[in-house]
Parts: C-alpha cells; structure tokens; sequence
C-alpha cells in the first residue's frame, strides 16, 4: 500500500494551499518556493530511489550494462554501434552517466532528477497563471505520470519536453517548438506525432465539433465498430503488408467494455465540454489544452480495438488532464471546489490501489530494504504465467 500511503501524503501536503490559496501570490514568496522544491524532493525520494518495480527496468538495466562509457568512445560511435533497436538519446545518457559510474541504481536516480528539473521547467509557465500548480503535480502522477517515470523512461523524456515546448505555441514561436520536439525524437519516434499536430493545436475549435466527436467516439466504443481494421483494410492501404500485419498482431489486444477507466474518460469529457468556453475564457492558452484533450478522446474511443495503440498514444497526450482539472478547479466556487477534491482524492486513491495489483509492482526503496533483482526477475516470471504470456 506504499503508493496509496506516498498519494495520501502529497495530497495532504497539498491541500492547505490548495483550499486556501486564492492565487498564486504564495509561490513568488520563500515560503511558496520552499514548498515547491520540498514536493519536487519528496517526489525524487519516493521514485528517484525506487527499487526494481513494474517490468521494464530489467531490459534498461540490461541496455546500461552492455552501454560503454563516453570515455572509451565517441559519440558518433556510440550511437552507430550501440543503438540497436532503440533511439540513442537515453543511450547518450546512459554513457554520460558511465562516465562516473558503472551503476544502474545511480543511473536511475540522476535520470529521474533530470525529468523533474524538466517538470519544474513546465510547472513554471504557470507561476504566473491563477491556476494551483500542487494540483498540477498531483494529476501528473495520477494520469499516467507515475507510470510513465516508472516504466517507459524512453517516453518520459519526449512526453516532458513535449509539456516545455506548448508555451512556444502561444508565444508564436514556432521553431522553438520545433526544436524540442525534434530534441524528443532522440529519446522516442514517437515525438514525431508532436510535430505532426501542431496545425492541429493552433485551430480554434468549435464546441459543436467537440460534442460531435464525443457522441460518436462513445458509440464507436460501445458498439465495438473497428475504426482502425476498417481504415486500413481499404483499398488505399492494400500493399502495405506491415500495417495489416500489425492489425493482425494487436488485434486481440482490444480495450472494450463499460469499465471504469471508460466512465471516467466519459465523465472528464462531459465535464471539459461543460466548461469548454468558461476554460477558454479564463485563459486562451487553455484552447491548445483543449484540443490536445479533444485528440486523447479520439485515440481512446476510436483506437481502443488494439491495446498497444491505445495505451502508447493515449499517453502522448494525457498532459491535457495535468492541466484542465487544475485550470477547471480555479474557476469552481467553492462549495463546488470541495467536491472537486473529494473527487479526485476517491480517483486517485482507486489508481494508487491498483499499482499494488501485481506482484512486480508492489513498492520498494532502495535505500531501505529491498529484494534483489534477481528476485524481481522471478516476479516478472509469476506475472507473466499469472498473465497467460
């Protein structure tokens, strides 16, 4: 129960600005910025020195042990020869970090000190906004950001840069945003998506076409309609072999019924299209939130036939939550802001219990005891027979 005990305690450690904090006046005093870096240390104790949970450390664990270290090559070496199968960007920082040590541990906590000075970077665009950043923190690790600095640290890196590169899109300030995002195809292909729907970001979006997209993105989900096999089963698509193989491959993976994740996405795009022109009002950079939200809904109701689809994309865009609650929440009055809380604290409480479902999951520190890797291995191997793989 460490990761339902860690949310208790960041919750509670946020709740006494959160409730009385009218503004964000606190954070440009000492004690305001003491907090802040006090949230940010305690996040970096609890999964900075995480021990070998979830699955995937075991392959970037193996991926440091067989990176060499930028003294015995060079960059341009390294990236030719010890790429392999994945972008070279966490290679780069892998052989960075070999240079001082040979330890995975050590790496682990320095890389994710580097994505929480990256957070920070993204947390200070709205210092100056009446928009309660703590909350911001909390939605982070609760939609999909715990999870993400956990197990797919490739994808982290994209994600936040990603966050840091929407502030250019109001600012105009296009090659900026460019730039970073082309930084985050370095550390995943998948940043590539953040070039592609820039056009997209900066369309003025009418309320009309968002409750046209939800209403038919719920009866997709619900009647189970196959968008993606339909799509590239015409003809258009009919020479390329790889997609239809991919199709085939991920197909049985679907992500269907009347679960309660679904109630939730239909519950938060109920409540986004209520207060879609209240958001926008109380500020015009929410719009590029909105839309980037509005592109989560199509890929979770329209792409939910084929797992991987669902959970890879799905996270690309989940920044719109870190942003909307905590931008909808100031706007509430304040018999309304304490069922807000009550809300989110029952949700999040929901997703920190079932981090605990698995046995490779379950948390541990390593500056405490903790079990091995080789007996982390053995977890994995229980969970995937548990899971019929």
């Amino acid at each position: 129960m460490y990761y339902l005990s860690f949310f208790y305690f960041l919750f509670a450690f946020a709740l006494p600005i959160t409730i009385y904090s009218r503004n964000q006046t606190l954070l440009k005093k000492s004690y305001g910025q003491l907090q802040i870096y006090a949230y940010l240390f305690i996040l970096i104790f609890f999964l900075g020195f995480r021990g070998y949970v979830f699955s995937d450390w075991y392959w970037y664990w193996v991926y440091f042990e067989g990176t060499p270290s930028l003294r015995e090559c060079s960059i341009v070496e390294l990236i030719t020869e010890y790429s392999r199968r994945w972008e070279p960007g966490l290679l780069v920082c892998m052989s960075f970090v070999k240079i001082f040590t040979d330890s995975y541990e050590a790496f682990q906590v320095i890389n994710f000190i580097s994505n929480i000075f990256l957070f920070y970077l993204f947390l200070k665009e709205f210092e100056e906004d009446n928009i309660n950043i703590y909350l911001i923190a909390c939605f982070f690790l609760v939609y999909k950001g715990m999870q993400q600095e956990i197990n797919i640290l490739r994808n982290e890196k994209s994600i936040l840069l990603f966050a840091i590169s929407l502030k250019y899109i109001n600012k105009k300030e296009y090659v900026k945003y460019l730039l970073l995002n082309g930084l985050g195809i370095f550390f995943h292909t998948s940043a590539f998506i953040y070039i592609a729907i820039l056009p997209f970001l900066l369309l003025k979006i009418k309320r009309s076409f968002y409750l046209a997209m939800l209403v038919i993105g719920t009866s997709v989900y619900i009647l189970k309609i196959p968008v993606l096999s339909i799509v590239f089963g015409l003809p258009v698509f009919g020479k390329l072999g790889r997609i239809a193989y991919l199709i085939t491959l991920y197909s049985g993976g679907a992500v269907r019924g009347i679960s309660f994740g679904f109630l939730e996405r239909l519950f938060s795009s109920v409540i986004f299209f209520i207060y879609y022109d209240k958001l926008i009002q109380k500020n015009a950079k929410y719009r590029k939130y909105i839309n980037l939200f509005i592109l989560y809904m199509l890929v979770t109701f329209f792409c939910s036939e084929i797992a991987v689809v669902y959970d890879r994309f799905s996270a690309l865009f989940c920044i719109s939550y870190w942003i909307l609650y905590p931008a909808l929440y100031s706007i509430l009055s304040r018999e309304k802001k304490y069922l807000f809380l009550i809300l989110f604290f029952l949700y999040g409480s929901l997703v920190m219990y079932e981090y605990d479902r698995l046995p490779n999951q379950r948390y541990d520190n390593l500056l405490f005891n903790h079990q091995s890797k080789e007996e982390r291995i053995e977890a994995n191997k229980l969970v995937r027979k548990m899971l019929g793989d």
